[in-house]
């Protein structure tokens, strides 16, 4: 299958100050790769399609087999609160988290309980590249 779109986000987990690192090789199987994948800890979700598309947050979420809401993400749980930074351009998320686009050089920050900084996450997307 020809990879025709490829892009990657950057989710960053972050309880009470503290950044969770996310799994790595979430969506690679043996026989299989889901179209949106981790290979490390880093917290980069990579996204390989033959097709373009909308991918969503929920859905990276139930390829990890985990809980998405604003009181529960992957098993911790407390207030959310989210941050959607698009090149520089950072904003609270007041909506569903589960439909959040994964779109490309995106980061995502969720926050659970107490933030120690008020600067968010961020990638450098340069090393990417």
């Amino acid at each position: 299958m020809a990879e025709l779109y490829h892009v990657h986000a950057h989710l960053a987990i972050v309880k009470d100050g503290q950044w969770l690192a996310l799994p790595a090789n979430v969506g690679i199987l043996s026989q299989c790769n889901y179209e949106m994948h981790t290979h490390d800890q880093t917290g980069i979700i990579h996204i390989e399609t033959p097709t373009l598309k909308t991918f969503t947050l929920g859905q990276f979420f139930d390829i990890w087999g985990q809980p998405l809401s604003s009181t529960n993400v992957a098993g911790i749980t407390g207030n959310v609160v989210a941050y959607i930074n698009d090149n520089g351009d950072s904003r609270r998320y007041m909506g569903d988290l589960r439909n959040i686009e994964l779109t490309s050089l995106r980061d995502i920050t969720l926050q659970i309980g107490t933030p120690a900084v008020s600067t968010l996450a961020t990638y450098s997307w340069y090393e990417q590249q």
